[in-house]
């Protein structure tokens, strides 16, 4: 048999083997038919396969997302591995929006934390303005938490970007970008709190009182950012040179240190605002008030419009008499320490000369001499009587019943430790910290040769003395 003839017969052995096989394969189908075939989990494989295929990293994207979208939602997620994981999505999909907007959320919550720098404010305004550029209708529905229905969540799933864009804009120092960006949004009648918030404070910014005003006052009237927006309708009022008004809205506004410490991070525009806020918040407390302007206006930029408004109330507070705001506690003659004050105060403002943005208040703490009380006089007994059962305490309604009279021990004199103390109030913590020490040794030497009206018998007197460099 030639090769030829050989191969031939393989050829036929093959298929007749083949055929054999089939049949009895074939009616073992009929007998165990295969599993019912999922067509949408199928075509949704298929569809992964080609999309990466066609676009490579495409499905490792969408898990960084998902990560980055629970993190998101918290109220306070781990924002630095929420920026990590966006940055990677962006580098593997420059062309979608979603990366760029949450790289923008996340590192604008990075930026909102205590002494964030300019630059973190740079950065998120770059990611939302990837993202606007992209789509700028995006809204991010999917970081309204499922688990939290509050009116925060649902207003973080309709924030638009320009409200995002034009925050981090003006406080990296962008007013005029942000000013633009948020007149667009309102013109579009996105007329929240907030927009009316950050467009109040961009227009004060830059100067613009009239508007600012105007914007402060719809801010006002809404539910977020209602505080913050009436302590900044204060200062556009101040600013303007309407004290009335000014005192009036501050007065309704609460607390300035809620909207100046850790429960308001977002930083003002511009940041060194803060110190202005500060200021006019403790009005009522001249030599805090004047620290905090001259700590404004070692902080603004000669440019800042508002400067000339700041050495009005610097002028203003240096011609103040700080020995009347003494606060005296106990069985102190008020009178006679204000004098003594009074005549020592050159000598007390020139300790702190050196460091004029620093507010002090000097402690001295007295007793007056021990004298031996007489004995007290017999009490005859009285005579017994029945006694009667005291009235049931009357509780209310959704109230537990009180647990019985709490008994306080008495504050007394003998607790308190005479002496000198000299406590610095309004500083920049490591700004000329040994000038601020030397002022305060200054101070605590001079307190103690300050000839203060002793107290009477077997009382105290705790004397607080402002002080502040004078002009």
């Amino acid at each position: 048999m030639n090769a030829r003839a050989a191969h031939l017969a393989a050829t036929a052995l093959v298929a007749a083997a083949t055929v054999a096989l089939a049949a009895p394969a074939a009616a073992q189908s009929k007998r165990h038919p295969p599993p019912p075939v999922d067509k949408e989990a199928e075509a949704e494989a298929r569809s992964d396969f080609w999309e990466e295929v066609i676009r490579p990293g495409a499905r490792r994207y969408q898990q960084l997302v998902d990560a980055a979208t629970e993190i998101l939602r918290a109220r306070a997620g781990d924002w630095k591995r929420a920026r990590e994981l966006m940055l990677e999505a962006t580098a593997l999909r420059p062309d979608l929006v979603t990366g760029w907007a949450y790289l923008g959320v996340a590192s604008e919550q990075i930026a909102k934390a205590a002494g964030a720098r300019p630059m973190d404010w740079k950065l998120c305004a770059e990611a939302y303005a990837r993202a606007y550029a992209i789509d700028p209708t995006w809204l991010p529905a999917a970081l309204q938490s499922k688990s939290d229905p509050s009116a925060a969540a649902r207003a973080a799933g309709s924030r638009p970007l320009e409200l995002g864009w034009a925050t981090c804009l003006a406080r990296s120092g962008d007013i005029e970008r942000a000013t633009l960006a948020l007149e667009a949004l309102v013109a579009r009648g996105q007329t929240t709190g907030e927009s009316w918030l950050r467009l109040g404070e961009v227009y004060m910014a830059a100067g613009r009182l009239g508007e600012a005003i105007t914007a402060f006052e719809q801010a006002r009237n809404e539910r977020i950012g209602q505080r913050r927006a009436r302590w900044l309708l204060a200062i556009a009022y101040d600013r303007a040179r309407r004290p009335g008004e000014a005192d009036a809205i501050a007065a309704d506004a609460g607390d300035v240190g809620t909207v100046t410490g850790v429960s308001e991070p977002l930083s003002y525009v511009p940041a060194h605002d803060t110190w202005y806020l500060q200021a006019f918040g403790w009005r009522h407390r001249p030599g805090r008030a004047l620290a905090l302007f001259r700590m404004f206006l070692a902080k603004a930029p000669p440019e800042d419009p508002w400067r000339a408004r700041a050495q009005e109330h610097v002028d203003a507070l240096v011609a103040v008499d700080f020995a009347a705001h003494v606060d005296v506690q106990g069985s102190g003659d008020r009178a006679a320490i204000e004098k003594a004050v009074r005549a020592a105060m050159p000598s007390l403002r020139a300790c702190v000369a050196p460091v004029p943005e620093v507010y002090v208040e000097l402690r001295i703490t007295q007793m007056g001499p021990v004298k031996a009380l007489p004995p007290p006089k017999p009490v005859k007994p009285a005579k017994p009587t029945r006694p009667t059962r005291p009235p049931p305490p009357v509780v209310k309604r959704g109230h537990h019943r009180p647990p019985g009279p709490v008994v306080l021990a008495p504050r007394t004199p003998t607790l308190l430790q005479p002496g000198v103390h000299a406590e610095p109030m309004v500083w920049e913590p490591g700004v000329a910290d040994s000038a601020r020490n030397q002022a305060l040794e200054c101070l605590e030497k001079l307190g103690l040769s300050l000839s203060l009206p002793r107290p009477p018998a077997n009382t105290y007197a705790v004397v607080r003395i402002p002080v502040v460099a004078g002009e």
